[in-house]
């Protein structure tokens, strides 16, 4: 049995700044570092195969604490980013693209992570936004991935990914019946930071398990 664990990133500065005021590529709170070490300590004693890490800064530094606790060393993907990629401008039609994290700085600040060939010395993105019919792509795409390369190795695994990616993501793995059955609606429902949702790859397909949970955070660390 394979075990898929998606896990929206630790609260980012963003998800503390007015829209006007977001940056391209922002690291985390002190509410977001917190909520990473908790992450960390939840997932401690999880049989934990390999981990999987979107590019964005914010994503790399949820993963690293989980990653020194169960020294186990970080794939960091090209096709894990939140839709739209990396970029500046945050009013419809004014977005842009911006580089990302290039193949170096990643190697400085995550010396043993293995970084995707796809990352390039100049950055990760460094194209246009991304659109919503580009971002269901690629969450297809992903789902592939998982259900046949990674679901063939079976065990726990463990991706840190984002709210936007997430939704698309589960829309591809569960189809509307799925999600009606268990009263979730993808569209309103908030995705909490470090928000974990466990998908369990079947021979008939995706099943749910934990949807969202915050059960590893104190109420006041729920963002």
């Amino acid at each position: 049995m394979t075990e898929i664990v998606l896990v929206r990133h630790a609260q980012s500065a963003n998800n503390a700044l007015e829209e006007h005021l977001r940056v391209p590529d922002p690291s985390l709170t002190e509410i977001g570092m917190q909520q990473a070490a908790a992450l960390a300590a939840w997932l401690r004693d999880q049989p934990i195969h390999h981990l999987y890490c979107s590019p964005f800064l914010r994503s790399l530094e949820t993963m690293r604490p989980l990653a020194e606790t169960k020294r186990l060393p970080v794939r960091i993907r090209s096709d894990l980013f939140e839709l739209g990629g990396c970029y500046s401008g945050h009013e419809a039609g004014k977005q842009r693209g911006e580089p990302g994290l290039g193949r170096s700085q990643l190697v400085d600040a995550y010396p043993a992570w293995e970084i995707d060939g796809l990352i390039a010395e100049s950055g990760w993105w460094g194209r246009d936004y991304e659109s919503f019919e580009q971002g269901l792509l690629r969450a297809a795409t992903v789902e592939k991935w998982l259900a046949s390369e990674i679901s063939s190795l079976g065990g726990i695994h463990v991706l840190i990914i984002h709210a936007d990616f997430k939704r698309m993501l589960l829309q591809t793995m569960f189809n509307d019946q799925q999600l009606d059955d268990r009263k979730i609606d993808l569209a309103e429902v908030p995705l909490f930071n470090t928000g974990i949702t466990l998908c369990v790859r079947e021979e008939t397909g995706w099943a749910m398990g934990d949807f969202n949970s915050t059960r590893h955070l104190p109420s006041k660390l729920v963002t």
